[in-house]
């Protein structure tokens, strides 16, 4: 079951997955799934940083 981590101002938001597993959406809803939670907080960061959809 998904369970919603996080959610920023931006509109991105973590959610996770069981066993340290991931889910990271932009605003724009481009998505990856990420292996753990700080992983998953830097490809935000850099994504809203730098204003480009999550990779």
């Amino acid at each position: 079951m998904d369970q919603l981590i996080i959610h920023t101002v931006r509109g991105s938001t973590i959610e996770s997955l069981g066993e340290g597993w991931y889910w990271a959406c932009d605003a724009d809803h481009h998505c990856c799934r990420v292996e753990g939670l700080w992983e998953a907080q830097t490809m935000i960061r850099e994504a809203e940083v730098h204003n480009r959809p999550l990779t």
